[in-house]
């Protein structure tokens, strides 16, 4: 995906389910070790919508969105801040 891509809506809602709670998105990214400016320059966005989008404030484009979503989930399984981004484990 790319920002000339458009997403499906089934793609959409697979994004939006794998997307952790806003306390547990900031979990994963200081148990990482990550500021807001590390994840907004591996990302390409600003720090403030890093935040935002931390927080549950940000408008969700579903091109960040994913991006974001396999960040979590790659600094998850990384620092082992838990089996998965979601806080469920088998």
């Amino acid at each position: 995906m790319n920002e000339t891509t458009p997403v499906d809506p089934l793609t959409k809602l697979r994004i939006r389910r794998r997307l952790p709670s806003p306390s547990r998105r900031r979990e994963i990214r200081q148990g990482a070790g990550a500021s807001l400016a590390d994840m907004a320059s591996l990302l390409g966005v600003s720090s403030t919508q890093v935040l935002k989008y931390e927080d549950g404030t940000c408008p969700r484009d579903p091109v960040v969105l994913a991006r974001y979503v396999q960040l979590l989930d790659q600094l998850s399984r990384e620092f082992g801040t838990t089996d998965s981004p979601r806080g469920i484990t088998a």
